[in-house]
């Protein structure tokens, strides 16, 4: 007896990119669906024509939005709302153009959504348009314009700044927990670009081949590999951090785009009030910190370490002007004992001695008296009292022949090495925000040694600057 084929369910078909090559399976799945989906919207009316309203439209743009950000999903035109396969005459088809509509839903949404499938299929009779959207390796996809129907009252169709997400068979905004998702999607997606990415590299012949004229050159072809004791490359845009014989890479800049998208998203959530995401996101966005390109997000996230998870936060204080930092320094009040002022007493030590005395005068007058006076008052008496050396080992409180583990080796590396080399420990701190992200907390630390001997010698330059601007009543 000849075993039945199992059909492929709508989720299978929806998730795919080319769901259109088997065509008939896919409106066979349709057509057995009785009610809306996650990943199925129903409409009456043909994309375009006579009998479609702007508010069907924008309502088909918000649909395409929600399948994109989430799993992907099919709109069927020509289908009635209790899920009679009505259909539609070939005029009215002919009325649409699938340009027009890829134009229509990306004039109001960025980034592009991309991808899109249009297809019309004859069933019965009638005629009917398929439009798949597959799930966006791009999202959040974030409206960028209002859209409003002023008869016979003002509705807004399309609010402006909106992600929306599916959730059963509605279309409804974006929440914490589908951002979540969003980025861990957008993290493997990055993942995989960078590996698909990198071009073939040439490396240069005398460092392998011997120093004869005639030999050929050597290409290096980088790819994902499985096994942990493999030679790790360092992807950078930059070619000045380039060393030994790899010695550029050329990429997409398209590909860092994601941690600005996630920034605008968290924006969208809370519109100019606090970070939304955990801390392992924020060590996800400090690991690709260089490619945050909004100087509104450098002081927002500089306060959210400061204050929220008293993590690494250096690199943003070198991009910031005196007058944040000077703002920074004043966060807590000086009677607080919050641990995370310990963050900004090595902040006042890396600026210099005026700004490192400003904030001890400010807290000696509020403890010195006090019985059981907080730590970061001790703290700050040591660091003055150990300023006249290499300040990055005094705000950590370590010595040269100190050693630091390196995150996925299995080994430490000396504290002399890295305050000679900030590019190694730049390179090290991306790997700890890494390793904070996926899961492992005991790397909290390792990142915010890492971010002081990488960029703590960049601020004794703003140190003059910032203590003009503190008060000193």
């Amino acid at each position: 007896m000849t075993k039945r084929r199992k059909r492929k369910s709508i989720t299978f078909w929806a998730r795919r990119g080319d769901a259109f090559t088997e065509l008939s399976e896919v409106v066979r799945a349709l057509r057995a669906q009785t009610v809306e989906t996650r990943h199925l919207e129903w409409k009456s009316t043909p994309p375009f024509g006579a009998t479609v309203t702007q508010k069907i439209k924008y309502r088909v743009v918000k649909a395409v939005l929600s399948f994109g950000n989430t799993d992907g999903g099919f709109i069927v035109f020509g289908v009635a709302a209790d899920g009679t396969w009505s259909g539609l005459n070939k005029a009215e088809l002919d009325a649409t153009d699938p340009a027009m509509l890829v134009e229509l839903i990306n004039s109001c949404v960025s980034p592009e959504i991309i991808g899109l499938n249009y297809t019309t299929v004859k069933h019965g009779g009638r005629w009917f348009a398929i439009l798949h959207v597959p799930p966006s390796q791009l999202a959040p996809h974030v409206t960028t314009k209002e859209i409003v129907e002023y008869a016979p009252d003002r509705r807004v169709l399309l609010p402006k700044g909106a992600v929306f997400c599916r959730y059963g068979a509605k279309c409804d905004l974006a929440t914490s927990t589908q951002f979540n998702r969003i980025i861990d999607r957008r993290t493997a997606f990055l993942k995989s670009e960078l590996l698909r990415r990198i071009r073939e590299v040439e490396v240069p012949v005398p460092a392998l081949r011997g120093t004869g004229s005639s030999a050929a050159p050597t290409v290096l072809r980088v790819s994902a590999a499985s096994d942990p004791s493999a030679t790790p490359v360092r992807v950078t845009r930059n070619k000045e951090e380039a060393t030994g014989v790899v010695v550029y890479e050329e990429l997409d800049s398209a590909i860092f785009d994601e941690i600005n998208n996630v920034l605008a998203a968290g924006e969208l959530l809370s519109p100019g009030g606090g970070f939304v995401f955990d801390e392992k996101i924020y060590h996800r966005i400090y690991a690709e910190r260089q490619h945050v390109t909004d100087g509104n997000e450098h002081e927002r996230l500089a306060r959210v370490a400061v204050t929220k998870f008293y993590a690494p936060m250096m690199f943003w204080a070198t991009k910031l002007p005196p007058q944040t930092i000077a703002e920074l320094l004043q966060l807590f009040p000086f009677t607080s004992k919050s641990p995370h002022v310990r963050m900004l007493c090595r902040l006042a030590l890396l600026l210099g001695d005026e700004v490192l005395d400003w904030l001890a005068s400010k807290l000696e007058t509020a403890w010195r008296t006090h019985p059981q006076p907080p730590q970061h008052l001790f703290l700050v008496r040591k660091l003055r009292a150990g300023q006249a050396g290499e300040r990055r080992l005094t705000a950590l409180q370590l010595g040269e022949r100190a050693s630091i583990e390196v995150p996925g080796e299995n080994r430490a590396v000396l504290v002399k090495e890295l305050l000679e080399c900030r590019q190694d420990a730049a390179a090290f701190l991306s790997r700890s925000c890494m390793e904070v992200f996926k899961g492992d907390a005991g790397w909290r630390a390792g990142a915010r040694q890492f971010d002081v001997l990488a960029y703590g010698s960049e601020l004794a330059v703003r140190g003059a600057s910032v203590a003009k601007l503190l008060p000193r009543s």
